[in-house]
């Protein structure tokens, strides 16, 4: 059994509390920081789409910014195909 003094169990609860309290913010920070990432992640959906078929950033492999529009990779190909005849528009 270990004894303590009054003085030495006070600033042992003091340290706990502290570090337990700590640990708190820590999580609190973390679960701010990620929400914020996924807020970011949506408003990225939101703005960057294609102008043609609608699609986000994340569901194409590539996205080519214009002066006020997006095209993706699968529309580039479908242009392809209209502008060498291989598919009517």
């Amino acid at each position: 059994m270990i004894i303590f003094t009054r003085k030495e169990r006070d600033r042992l609860q003091q340290q706990l509390l502290d570090a337990m309290h700590d640990k708190a913010e820590a999580e609190r920070r973390a679960d701010k920081a990620e929400a914020r990432a996924a807020r970011a992640i949506e408003e990225a959906e939101k703005k960057v789409r294609c102008s043609f078929c609608g699609k986000s950033q994340f569901d194409v492999k590539k996205m080519i910014a214009g002066p006020a529009a997006f095209i993706c990779n699968e529309c580039v190909a479908v242009c392809v195909d209209v502008c060498i005849g291989e598919v009517k528009p």
